[in-house]
């Protein structure tokens, strides 16, 4: 009989020091690239805000920049209320999707990432790491070795445009194969599965394009309370670093 995937449990384990040690760093680089990213976000909005103010406000009078100042707090307050909202549906669809995937489908003891615990980290005695669960789907010699993401924790540790990309570029070929051979409960829980873990990517990746509105939405209000009341001093300090 063909395999059509398989389940990988997840656990938390002790890494050698070499591997333990290049793992660390690249956990340190991958969150303090995400820290940059945050950063020039807000560092986007404030120069977006600046060249309009600097295109509106023409008598720098405290009314004129309040006013303006306004529009940009209520446009980044609306931003943030509409992407929560999603970000919360998407959060409500990813937990039904995991609920479904563990109980109904895989029907494996349930496994959730325990959020005390970091990707890995540093002990004394060398370096753990948490690993979460896998499922390999197989089409003859391909394989595609997707991560089972539990908890929110897991969507900042795992590259979810990487692998939903690989699922996109999989899909066809896989999903085709299964159609052909499909004659079992077997194929037809391969083919739930996929299915299910597609989703829920695409619901982790909704709620990541969401987080990212939230950010400009709080880099807007950011900027509006700081233009507001300090407008003048702030394009003579930008103006006088650009020299």
């Amino acid at each position: 009989m063909n395999k059509y995937y398989d389940f990988v449990e997840g656990g938390w384990y002790i890494l050698p020091f070499k591997k333990g040690m290049y793992k660390y760093t690249l956990w340190i680089c991958f969150r303090s690239i995400k820290i940059l990213w945050n950063m020039g976000i807000i560092i986007g909005t404030f120069f977006i805000t600046l060249w309009i103010f600097r295109g509106c406000i023409k008598d720098n009078t405290l009314n004129e920049m309040i006013s303006l100042g306004a529009v940009f707090a209520t446009f980044g307050s609306a931003a943030i209320s509409i992407f929560s909202l999603n970000c919360n549906e998407q959060i409500i669809h990813f937990q039904n999707n995991i609920s479904i995937l563990q109980n109904n489908l895989i029907k494996t003891e349930k496994w959730s990432r325990w959020r005390f615990l970091k990707k890995i980290e540093k002990r004394e005695l060398g370096f753990c790491e948490v690993k979460t669960p896998k499922i390999h789907f197989y089409k003859q010699s391909k394989k595609l070795s997707i991560p089972i993401p539990t908890d929110i924790s897991d969507f900042k540790d795992i590259s979810v445009g990487w692998y939903y990309f690989r699922f996109l570029l999989f899909s066809p070929s896989y999903l085709t194969h299964l159609s052909i051979e499909m004659s079992s409960l077997k194929e037809t829980d391969a083919f739930l599965i996929f299915r299910c873990l597609k989703d829920i990517y695409q619901s982790i990746l909704c709620f990541k394009v969401s987080n990212f509105f939230i950010w400009v939405g709080s880099g807007f209000i950011l900027s509006s309370v700081a233009f507001s009341f300090f407008y003048p001093q702030i394009n003579f300090f930008v103006v006088t670093l650009g020299k």
